[in-house]
């Protein structure tokens, strides 16, 4: 059963200065969280995923003697952080972390352990509630600027909220995330392994938004130049939000004084402006695009 998209995280080194543009692109935002471990993150809901705006908080102190068997989140958010703002992590959907991590184990691309915390969350009155998640990592050998895990949800009913769900820009769902490598073939198989799937070729349909790979030339003509610093490594580079309404959803940026230009039927925010990832907006009905 393929695993559909969860969450994007989406990284940066001055959280609210990104809250503070998703507002103005016509999001609505949530209160700001932190982590036990030091990170702090606002979301922003959509049906069915989210965004995960994240960057290290004060007093955040990197994790100590992690083992081959650990993976540390906040660690490599921090380091992500050191070297650039961005797309840092692909998360997807699961109902059992443990028997993905298995899974991840056997296919040749994974041998963490599983990690579980909680958290406080509000509701939109204002009151507490909890949340928990499990999580299970996976890794390719040959994309070292990019994270990948699973996501397992014990408290669904606790953290998903219609009310968080309505925003000015008429979003409605991801679409789809676009990896940028040199090679894209070459990463087909660990694609589908971490999804689920058994594509032939990208994009891979999860069945809850798409995963395509182009090489940047082809990534360069369809939505224009990723970023000006060098890569040596393939990197997730984009992702495109469904809009019901793409006339209220460029009404939404040009509002809130947000850089985007016009192309294909798109609208696109630039990385420059979009803390390192290029966003693309769509109707509903385009969300099969690539």
């Amino acid at each position: 059963m393929p695993r559909a998209l969860d969450h994007l995280v989406l990284a940066s080194r001055t959280l609210t200065a990104q809250a503070d543009l998703y507002r103005r692109m016509g999001f609505t935002v949530g209160v700001k969280n932190r982590h036990p471990w030091g990170t702090e993150n606002q979301i922003v809901q959509l049906h069915g995923a989210f965004l995960e705006l994240i960057s290290t908080g004060d007093g955040y102190r990197p994790p100590q003697d992690i083992d081959l068997h650990t993976f540390s989140f906040s660690a490599f958010i921090a380091h992500f952080i050191e070297n650039r703002e961005g797309f840092a992590m692909l998360v997807l959907q699961s109902q059992d972390a443990e028997t993905d991590r298995a899974k991840f184990k056997q296919a040749g691309i994974g041998d963490f352990e599983t990690f579980h915390f909680g958290r406080k969350a509000k509701r939109p009155d204002g009151s507490d509630t909890e949340v928990a998640f499990t999580l299970a990592f996976a890794q390719s050998k040959h994309i070292d600027e990019a994270g990948f895990f699973v996501c397992q949800q014990h408290f669904p009913q606790n953290f998903w909220n219609p009310a968080f769900q309505t925003h000015a820009n008429t979003a409605q769902a991801i679409a789809g995330v676009i990896l940028v490598a040199e090679q894209p073939g070459a990463h087909l198989s660990f694609l589908n392994a971490f999804a689920g799937t058994s594509a032939d070729a990208a994009p891979i349909d999860t069945g809850g938004g798409q995963i395509a790979v182009l090489s940047p030339a082809e990534f360069a003509q369809n939505y224009g130049a990723s970023e000006s610093q060098p890569r040596t490594s393939p990197w997730l580079a984009a992702y495109r939000i469904a809009v019901s309404d793409l006339a209220q959803c460029a009404s939404s940026l040009a509002d809130g004084k947000v850089v985007f230009s016009e192309s294909n039927g798109w609208l696109i925010v630039p990385p420059l402006v979009a803390f390192g990832v290029t966003i693309v907006f769509e109707t509903v009905v385009g969300a099969d695009k690539k």
